[in-house]
């Protein structure tokens, strides 16, 4: 079984079918609210970013090292959308250097193989930069939405992110 991975709220039934999901809690728990009983509390993050993840436990990957060379996977594409995105609209070199930082940066680096939002977040965020700034065919206007479709369902912070970008 596998014993990691939570029951985000609002996917129980979707969850349910990828794997029978051991720790079922939420990120803020529940409160009671005058007689009302027991409702969940709001999160940031839709679960989304837990479907991949399902979907190798349910092909029998229970492994932690594979979700975690998953999330690497989706983290180092990021970077390279990061890199194209950003060297389409400055020097070569100035785009390296970005990418550096970001890569090196603590947040990068403690988060990039978890199992937490943070790699399909980068992943869908930075390919939406991608296509919108090669914006010229139909096919990128259709992948930047596609993108940013995915980014919504992976964090809402990004949309903020995505929509300030645009």
């Amino acid at each position: 079984k596998l014993k990691f991975l939570w029951l985000p709220q609002g996917w129980t039934q979707v969850s349910s079918f990828l794997d029978d999901l051991e720790l079922r809690h939420h990120a803020h728990g529940s409160s009671h609210v005058d007689g009302l009983g027991a409702y969940r509390l709001y999160t940031h993050w839709p679960s989304w970013y837990s479907v991949p993840y399902g979907v190798l436990a349910k092909l029998g990957f229970y492994d932690k090292s594979v979700f975690q060379w998953l999330a690497l996977t989706m983290s180092f594409s990021s970077l390279f959308f990061l890199y194209f995105a950003l060297s389409h609209l400055t020097p070569s070199l100035i785009a390296v250097f970005a990418v550096g930082l970001y890569a090196f940066s603590p947040t990068f680096l403690q988060y990039s193989d978890s199992l937490a939002n943070m790699p399909c977040d980068d992943l869908f965020r930075f390919s939406f930069m991608y296509f919108w700034v090669r914006n010229n065919t139909k096919w990128n206007t259709f992948f930047a939405c596609l993108s940013f479709l995915l980014c919504t369902l992976t964090s809402l912070d990004s949309i903020l992110f995505i929509l300030g970008f645009g």
